[in-house]
């Protein structure tokens, strides 16, 4: 009777044990699960920063294109327009000159 009540004690806080240690495996789960999800929130927010940005990005870079085709454009238009000028005066020079010239004559 004696050994009976013991194992019955032994037993009682084994299964005390065993429902202690289930209790912190379940706590465990549910804050790795509650992590995860949390983490996985965090993933996809970043995801949907990184497609917002990346398509800033791809239009920025069609914007500079756009831009740098017409930089370019521009400055063949300064380049021609500075030589008709220094043309220009070129010519003025010469009819100037030959307008001495003729005088002189």
């Amino acid at each position: 009777v004696e050994n009976t009540k013991e194992h019955i004690i032994i037993e009682d806080e084994l299964r005390a044990y065993i429902n202690r240690l289930e209790d912190e495996v379940l706590s465990m789960i549910d804050s790795y699960d509650e992590k995860m999800f949390t983490r996985h929130r965090e993933i996809e927010s970043i995801l949907k920063a990184y497609e917002i940005e990346k398509s800033q990005l791809e239009t920025t870079n069609r914007e500079l294109e756009i831009l740098e085709g017409q930089k370019v454009d521009i400055e063949r238009r300064i380049a021609k327009e500075e030589e008709e000028r220094i043309n220009q005066e070129l010519l003025n020079i010469r009819r100037h000159i030959a307008a001495k010239v003729i005088q002189r004559a």
